[in-house]
């Protein structure tokens, strides 16, 4: 927004609340697509430029590529941490039940 009606007071704190946002829905699709986690990343990347553009569109927001940046930044280590989860919760399955993984 122009005026966002409030920011505590730390320099680019939004920019850490869309990585942040983005990082929980890398992680979130990533574990829920493992063998697509290129797909993951560039479909949540168009998300977000279409978001910046959407409200760049729209006259009364703001539309920031720094944000998208910030967005795609995050994007990242969500699909680590998903990456690090499948590979713990596989290897789990496989030594308790000889299940193989969902891969």
């Amino acid at each position: 927004m122009p005026n966002p009606p409030s920011e505590p007071g730390i320099p680019f704190f939004d920019k850490f609340e869309h990585g942040f946002g983005f990082l929980v829905m890398g992680a979130w699709f990533g574990a829920l697509y493992p063998n697509r986690r290129l797909r993951v990343l560039v479909a949540l990347s168009a998300f977000a430029a279409a978001t910046e553009l959407l409200q760049w569109a729209s006259g009364y927001r703001d539309g920031d590529p720094y944000d998208w940046m910030a967005d795609t930044a995050g994007i990242l280590p969500g699909l680590a941490l998903a990456w690090i989860a499948w590979r713990s919760i596989g290897m789990k399955l496989h030594r308790l039940f000889g299940v193989d993984p969902i891969y």
